[in-house]
């Protein structure tokens, strides 16, 4: 079901950057490995890893450009479609930009995401490391698991920032001057690094989250928590819908905004997003989305209204 609403996200809501079909399939892989002992999960999470950066080193450099000046029918068809897209946006179409979505995945192999290779192997040790803290307990038990989320943290933050730093310093050109090979630039500094700074923040918020008066002013948070996937969505929506479909503000404002610009801009939709939640979740027990995605995989409508609300309903009708 996650897999399909993700696919519903990228046509509905023309948003080619969906994560929700990889989870879905990374589910699979979790599901098949759920029995495991940690040690084994873990190692398999190192192995995958270790493949990524071998996947991205095999690939010789020049070879994104050589796609690139001869691109292949099928890149062709979708420069053709992704033209289409740009003048649908531009005059507000959304029946058109639906319809060159869906063409769009359709043309895809069995509509899984692209970049499978890599991007398969990354997204899979980093699903890994989740199930290995769940087969721990680490986060549901913090307060025994504590020096050893201090540990993690410390050390995942001594590898990630080198690394990230690094690869910051090494895309500002030097690079094209040093002229090394590509395995030396994005794989090693960024599918290590990243993980490692999420590793990072994790257990670091773990073990704040587990001090009830350090953890107050995360509380808001909480309510978004429990209802991320409408959360996700419902940013989408406001993005397409009513910024670029209703108002008709044009990519090319919400560029000129800047990275300022577009923080503030992205923090206060959420902040909107946290507020919204709150109110839905004192009537409610799931999100939206949540509840339509609970409801088609247990193939009956679930309870909706939140067990409090009920009761309140049932006194106002019993007076």
């Amino acid at each position: 079901m996650l897999y399909f609403l993700g696919n519903a996200h990228v046509i509905l809501l023309s948003f080619p950057g969906d994560v929700m079909r990889e989870y879905a399939v990374m589910g699979v892989f979790l599901l098949i490995l759920r029995h495991r002992s940690p040690r084994a999960i873990l190692g398999w999470a190192v192995a995958s890893l270790v493949l990524t950066v071998a996947l991205q080193g095999a690939a010789p450099i020049g070879t994104a450009d050589a796609r690139r000046a001869a691109p292949s029918p099928a890149a062709q068809s979708n420069t053709t479609s992704g033209d289409d897209l740009q003048t649908a946006l531009q005059h507000r179409q959304y029946a058109t930009i639906v319809k060159i979505r869906a063409a769009q995945e359709l043309r895809r192999p069995a509509l899984l995401p692209t970049n499978w290779d890599s991007e398969f192997t990354h997204v899979l040790a980093i699903f890994l490391v989740g199930l290995y803290a769940g087969k721990r307990r680490l986060l549901s038990n913090v307060d025994a698991n504590r020096d050893f989320l201090v540990r993690a943290a410390w050390w995942t933050l001594a590898i990630g920032v080198p690394l990230k730093f690094v690869w910051f310093v090494w895309n500002q050109g030097v690079q094209d001057v040093v002229g090394l090979p590509r395995w030396t630039n994005l794989p090693l500094f960024v599918f290590i690094g990243g993980p490692m700074l999420s590793f990072f923040y994790i257990a670091s918020l773990a073990v704040l989250l587990s001090r009830s008066r350090r953890a107050a002013w995360l509380h808001p948070f909480a309510w978004a928590g429990r209802m991320p996937v409408t959360i996700y969505m419902a940013g989408t929506a406001i993005h397409f819908l009513v910024i670029t479909m209703i108002l008709g503000v044009p990519r090319s404002a919400l560029v000129r905004l800047g990275p300022s610009g577009g923080a503030l801009l992205k923090l206060a939709i959420f902040g909107g997003l946290i507020a919204a939640s709150r109110f839905w979740l004192r009537h409610f027990r799931f999100g939206p989305v949540e509840w339509v995605w609970r409801s088609l995989t247990y193939g009956r409508l679930q309870p909706m209204i939140n067990p409090q609300q009920r009761t309140i309903i049932g006194a106002k009708s019993g007076a």
